[in-house]
């Protein structure tokens, strides 16, 4: 099984988390060996971007559910169906 197809199988099993986010980095990025030896800039940057992108959903739903309801403490969890 070719590595590319291995990381479309795997990601297609990532179901119930709550983001999944894939990128395939290549020669074309000079990332291709493993761990993206060839450019590690690289994949922190994808990895930093990620991460500001779900610091950010995740300021935003807390500061939609303190709109809708202004007593909520920030980041409280909804045990109902384990969102915060």
């Amino acid at each position: 099984m070719s590595p590319l197809t291995q990381f479309h199988q795997q990601f297609a099993t990532l179901t119930g988390a709550r983001s999944v986010t894939g990128h395939v980095l290549t020669r074309a990025d000079n990332a291709q060996a493993h761990c993206h030896v060839g450019n590690i800039d690289l994949s922190v940057a994808l990895i930093s971007s990620w991460l500001d992108q779900m610091a950010g959903l995740d300021q935003a739903r807390d500061q939609s559910a303190r709109r809708a309801d202004p007593d909520r403490p920030a980041g409280l969890t909804d045990s109902t169906d384990g969102t915060s």
